[in-house]
């Protein structure tokens, strides 16, 4: 998704006449292909009680524990579960019991466990709470990166594209929620969701700009730019906001588990 971001971002300055430094647009892509090399490995790494298990039983182990460690419970509820599970998979696996008799299917397993803890609509609230975050950091992030290309102007009449902002609120409200969704079943290519959102949203903008382009609405969303920090009150609520739907994670958390 942020190659993706990077990409549409080189294509937006070059229609304008402007042009994103090489050297930056290579490390941003660099680092984030070397950031999927270094989860992959973290990933494949099995802890002590985990190479205990076969590769039969530890296939649906790790499909239940992917699916509780990208839910919103409490790291700590995640840790008790994952424990949990891996207990009572080696007890299984000693018994001499099949697999399929244990867990007949993980992702509804996983599901169940995870259920118990909350219901589905607290579970979209906190999702709904890490969006919001992870909307203000890129806003922020982004108008940083672009008063860093030209620091002898003041960091609030920094502006960014309509079109990049779209595409921000795309990421957050959407694609990212999704991934996160669907990261605990074996499908592999719900973790293309990102790239392929990010590669058809730029593919879009490209057909309007080449068919719909006299639209005044249409130049407006791909030419025009916004003011998103244009004060320092606006960038304290930005800052002040992340701690607090943090702090309503952890309230609404609470809540559940006491409703649970």
């Amino acid at each position: 998704m942020v190659i993706a971001s990077v990409v549409f971002w080189e294509i937006t300055a070059q229609s304008d006449g402007d042009k994103i430094p090489v050297v930056l647009f290579v490390t941003i892509i660099v680092i984030s292909i070397l950031s999927v090399f270094v989860v992959y490995f973290s990933k494949i790494q099995k802890k002590k009680f985990e190479k205990l298990l076969n590769q039969e039983y530890y296939e649906q182990y790790e499909i239940i524990k992917d699916a509780v460690a990208n839910s919103q419970l409490s790291a700590a509820a995640k840790k008790d579960i994952s424990e949990d599970v891996l207990e009572l998979l080696l007890s299984a696996q000693e018994s001499g019991k099949a697999i399929r008799s244990v867990v007949e299917n993980s992702e509804t397993f996983a599901r169940n466990i995870i259920q118990t803890f909350a219901r589905p609509s607290w579970l979209a609230i906190l999702s709904l709470y890490d969006s919001f975050i992870a909307f203000i950091l890129m806003v922020v992030g982004l108008t940083l990166v672009l008063w860093l290309e030209q620091t002898q102007q003041s960091f609030f009449i920094t502006q960014m594209d309509v079109s990049i902002l779209a595409l921000f609120v795309l990421t957050a409200f959407i694609l990212i929620p999704v991934t996160k969704a669907g990261a605990g079943s074996r499908n592999p290519w719900i973790f293309l969701v990102p790239v392929a959102g990010g590669g058809l949203f730029v593919l879009v903008t490209q057909l309007l700009r080449g068919f719909f382009y006299d639209v005044p609405t249409v130049q407006k969303f791909l030419d025009g730019s916004v003011r998103m920090v244009p004060n320092s009150l606006i960038l304290a609520i930005y800052l002040l906001a992340i701690p607090l739907f943090l702090m309503l994670k952890q309230i609404s958390r609470k809540r559940m588990l006491r409703g649970a």
